[in-house]
């Protein structure tokens, strides 16, 4: 019998195999697909998701992928396109970096073999039963049925929500964001920034082009169907891809371009604020938390990052013997305690900002003229600041003022 047994093996399953693994735990990873395999993403690493994976010791074997950025542009629904540098905060990256999943994964997941951790791949789980002392993962490979015993079980799922609703963790399924990516090779003079185009389109939603290398881009669109415009919104997130592909601006980048690979579409999970991460001898960690950003759809770095609150917490509960749900229920108070007012905060902003072209033309205008707005709104979306920041009064003020004159 293990000690962890985890399901799902991207960043936040790898990342907590990895931590439990250094702490001294003996650590089963499944995973239903076969590594190297690909995950449909927007690729962008945070200067917090290069933290952690510096702290995995992949730093130097990291850079050997992707590209880096230290620029952000936005595109307001006015098409004023304002620029933003990633600002230096102590311990983090001043820059991003865009790496495909199909790489990241990969990278992250040799990680946890490098560590120690057992992994059974090809695993399709079909059930969980806890029982006294111990979790039986029930599964299937092959035609043929398995089962693996742990004492304690971490969901890291990510936006598939089958069996935490097999489990009663989930009673319905979430608020997600809709998105689709595809890959374009071979386009010459390609911005080496993270362009945000807030243009064109019905909000809450963005369209983005990362740069992958010097000459290919992960280009997508996504939205949130809520609020005032949720009847507007495109019927699929494909749609809404195949829209921006044909707008003027792309058809101009793309000119020469060569399509690398299908469009495909993916949920994001952005419920974190209301979301359970915890039950008897269950532990939830990344997106399978609904830790995705409600306003930007990041959610690579609050994988990471949960996945360290759960390592380190998993570890003091394996010194205590004590695997019930209210002895659990710390975990889901550090997580709460880390980034409950960001997320609360940030459904905030983007339904009175980033759901309303008004606002959103007059914090992208005040945005162009002050460096302190500017940097405020670029912490935000990247994890790194407060968000309550954006609604103190003499803030409110300023945009007020940008805004009339």
């Amino acid at each position: 019998m293990y000690d962890v047994v985890i399901v799902g093996a991207g960043p936040g399953g790898s990342a907590t195999a990895h931590f439990l693994a250094q702490g001294g735990l003996d650590v089963l990873l499944l995973d239903k697909a076969e590594f190297p395999r690909d995950k449909t993403c927007g690729d962008a690493l945070s200067p917090r998701a290069l933290a952690v994976i510096d702290e995995m010791g992949l730093k130097t074997r990291l850079r050997q992928y992707g590209a880096a950025s230290q620029e952000v542009e936005f595109v307001a629904p006015n098409g004023r396109s304002v620029h933003a540098h990633i600002p230096k905060h102590a311990g983090l990256s001043s820059e991003t970096r865009i790496v495909p999943r199909f790489e990241l994964d990969n990278l992250l997941f040799q990680r946890t073999l490098e560590s120690g951790v057992t992994s059974e791949q090809g695993v399709h789980v079909t059930g969980v039963e806890i029982e006294a002392g111990k979790v039986t993962v029930q599964g299937r490979r092959k035609g043929k049925q398995i089962a693996f015993q742990a004492q304690l079980l971490v969901i890291a799922t990510g936006a598939s929500s089958k069996l935490l609703l097999q489990l009663g963790i989930l009673e319905e399924q979430p608020q997600t964001m809709l998105a689709s990516r595809v890959y374009y090779k071979d386009i010459q003079n390609l911005p080496q920034r993270l362009i945000f185009r807030y243009d064109d389109i019905v909000l809450p939603a963005y369209n983005w082009i990362f740069p992958v290398s010097s000459s290919s881009a992960n280009i997508g669109a996504g939205f949130f169907r809520v609020g005032a415009n949720a009847h507007k919104m495109p019927k699929t997130s494909q749609t809404a891809l195949e829209k921006f592909l044909q707008t003027s601006s792309l058809k101009s980048l793309l000119k020469g371009a060569r399509q690398s690979g299908p469009v495909k579409g993916y949920p994001l999970r952005v419920d974190f604020s209301t979301a359970r991460t915890y039950d008897e001898r269950i532990i939830i960690v990344g997106e399978a938390a609904g830790l995705v950003n409600p306003l930007t759809g990041e959610g690579i770095d609050y994988s990471l990052e949960s996945a360290q609150i759960a390592a380190e917490f998993i570890c003091d509960a394996f010194m205590q013997g004590e695997f019930s749900a209210e002895a659990l229920s710390g975990y889901d108070a550090l997580l709460r305690e880390q980034f409950q007012d960001q997320f609360v905060a940030n459904t905030r902003i983007r339904d009175l900002f980033f759901g309303n072209a008004i606002a959103l033309n007059s914090l992208m205008k005040a945005m162009s003229k002050d460096e302190n707005i500017n940097q405020i709104v670029l912490n935000i979306a990247l994890g790194q600041g407060k968000a309550k920041e954006l609604f103190h009064w003499r803030m409110l003020a300023r945009l007020l003022r940008y805004s009339v004159f």
